[in-house]
């Protein structure tokens, strides 16, 4: 069982109309232009605090304040940490692809990946670092060699690549949603998902092949010049 021991208790006592925000973030300071907010440059004078770094002491936060992060989220936004959080509490479920963390499995991992050649098996893996996003250095290979060098550029997972994804009309899809948690008390915790969301299409249809092509296999476009197809969350619920 993951024990998550809840932050200092929040005050009754009501806030200021206008709510003071720390960020180590630009993009916070740039685009939250709204009246209800001022920023404060001492995190404890913050009703708020909008971090990037995830170095926070949450036995200093204070009583009123309120933060974009919960302790022990590495489990979950670490790729490593997520792997073996599911394999601890779920074994190897059907809805995970097979994951190894080749900084410690990589014997195991050979295994499999030779038992797949034996059997004549799907045997394609992407490789993923650990604390990376926006698609960087990740790699779609079959090739033993290839995913064995992959360490040398820094720690990194391989996953059983899914060969039948969900497709949107024959193309890749992700979603994206903003997640609020609220945890008073030990058992009480309430979470809530923003009505709205977002979604970023691959640009090419999706096939098992040509794993080189960024644009039929990956969804993020935003950052990597190429062109960003995106959809409105109620066209793509209807």
């Amino acid at each position: 069982n993951i024990i998550i021991p809840p932050p200092p208790p929040i005050s009754s006592s009501p806030r200021s109309s206008v709510l003071k925000v720390f960020t180590d973030l630009a993009q916070i300071e740039k685009f939250l232009t709204s009246t209800a907010f001022s920023f404060v440059r001492k995190p404890e004078e913050a009703d708020i605090l909008w971090l990037v770094t995830d170095s926070l002491d949450f036995k200093n936060l204070g009583k009123n304040q309120m933060v974009n992060q919960f302790e022990n989220e590495t489990c979950l936004t670490f790729k490593h940490s997520l792997a073996s959080t599911i394999s601890d509490i779920f074994g190897l479920p059907k809805w995970n692809p097979r994951t190894y963390d080749l900084s410690i499995q990589l014997p195991e991992f050979i295994a499999h990946h030779c038992r797949n050649i034996l059997n004549s098996s799907d045997n394609w893996w992407i490789i993923k670092p650990w604390n990376l996003a926006r698609g960087k250095e990740m790699v779609i290979t079959d090739d033993l060699s290839t995913i064995i060098r992959q360490q040398d550029a820094g720690p990194r997972i391989a996953q059983h690549y899914i060969s039948r994804p969900l497709l949107y009309y024959g193309r890749k899809f992700d979603l994206r949603y903003i997640i609020t948690m609220k945890y008073d008390e030990p058992g009480k915790l309430e979470v809530n998902a923003f009505r709205m969301f977002w979604i970023r299409l691959a640009n090419q249809q999706f096939s098992l092949d040509h794993f080189d092509e960024y644009e039929k296999h990956f969804t993020v476009m935003n950052y990597s010049g190429h062109a960003l197809t995106q959809l409105h969350y109620l066209d793509f619920i209807s």
